[in-house]
């Protein structure tokens, strides 16, 4: 995200990583940009309040990070 600039106001600061069951799975390296993917919308979690980091994902789930991505960062529409 720091490569291709972001409106920091879009983030929604009440979204925390805290909130995922399981927190512990998130790597520590990556906790810091995984909770900026979740306050910009971009990636979400499951259903079930997990976040499921070393859960494949498939081509849809990737289809949709990619579209969120490139709204947010006002890409497309």
């Amino acid at each position: 995200m720091q490569y291709v600039g972001y409106d920091k106001q879009k983030l929604d600061a009440g979204k925390s990583i805290q909130e995922y069951k399981d927190l512990h799975a998130i790597g520590i390296w990556a906790r810091d940009d995984v909770e900026l993917l979740l306050q910009a919308g971009i990636m979400k979690g499951r259903e079930t309040g997990q976040f499921a980091p070393r859960e494949p994902a498939n081509r849809s789930h990737i289809a949709a990070i990619l579209n969120r991505f490139l709204v947010f960062v006002d890409y497309m529409n």
